[in-house]
C-alpha cells in the first residue's frame, strides 16, 4: 500500500485549525472565568446603565447590577462561546482526517454534516435570541460606561440578527458533505471493479 503524502497547503490549514482551536479554549476559559467572577459576586467600577422598557436603571458598580441580568449575560456568553468551541473542535477532527488522507472516509463526512447542522443552528438560535431581546427589552438594552469618558456599548438589535453569512457557509458546508458522500461512493464502485 502507497503512503499517503500530505501536500504542504493542508498541513499549514491543519496547523492553523490546531492553533486557533487551543488558542480560542484557552481564551474561551479566561473570559468564562472573568465573567464568572463578576457575574456571581466580583466587582467592575464604573458607571453602568440599563435602559429596559423605556426606564433609565444607573449602577455605580457591576456588584448592584440584578442577578438576572448579569446570570443571562453570564448564560448568553457561555452559549456563544461553548458553540464556537464545539465547532472549532468538529472542525479540527474534519482537517485531521484530512491531514491524515481519509477525504472519502465516512467520519470526515460526518464531521462537514455536523458542522453544517451545527452552523446552522447557531444561525437560527442568533435570530430568535435577537428577537427575544427586541421584544423584552427594546432594541437597545444597555450602554455601560467605564470611567473618565471612555464608552462600552453595548446593543442588541433585531436587524443586527438577519445577516445570512452564516446560513451560507452552513449550506456551503452541507453541500461539501454531500460532494464528499458522492466521492466516496465513487472510490467504493472503483474498488469494486478492480
Amino acid at each position: 500500500m502507497e503512503k499517503h503524502h500530505t501536500p504542504r497547503s493542508i498541513r499549514l490549514i491543519y496547523f492553523i485549525t490546531n492553533f486557533f482551536f487551543w488558542f480560542t479554549s484557552i481564551i474561551s476559559v479566561i473570559v468564562l472565568c472573568f465573567l464568572g467572577y463578576i457575574a456571581f459576586g466580583g466587582s467592575l467600577s464604573g458607571e453602568i446603565s440599563f435602559d429596559i422598557f423605556g426606564t433609565d436603571h444607573t449602577y455605580e458598580n457591576f456588584n448592584e447590577v440584578p442577578a438576572s441580568i448579569k446570570a443571562g449575560l453570564f448564560l448568553a456568553s457561555l452559549t456563544v462561546l461553548s458553540s464556537v468551541l464545539i465547532i472549532f473542535f468538529y472542525f479540527k477532527r474534519f482537517m485531521k482526517l484530512v491531514y491524515e488522507g481519509r477525504y472519502f472516509d465516512l467520519k470526515t463526512i460526518k464531521n462537514l454534516k455536523v458542522i453544517s447542522y451545527l452552523l446552522a443552528a447557531v444561525f437560527f438560535i442568533k435570530i430568535i435570541i435577537g428577537v427575544v431581546i427586541s421584544v423584552m427589552f427594546g432594541p437597545e438594552i444597555f450602554d455601560a460606561t467605564q470611567g473618565a469618558g471612555s464608552t462600552m456599548a453595548f446593543t442588541f438589535d433585531a436587524t443586527s440578527f438577519d445577516r445570512p453569512g452564516v446560513l451560507i457557509i452552513a449550506l456551503i458546508f452541507w453541500v461539501l458533505s454531500h460532494i464528499f458522500m458522492e466521492g466516496a461512493k465513487l472510490k467504493e464502485a472503483n474498488e469494486l471493479t478492480i
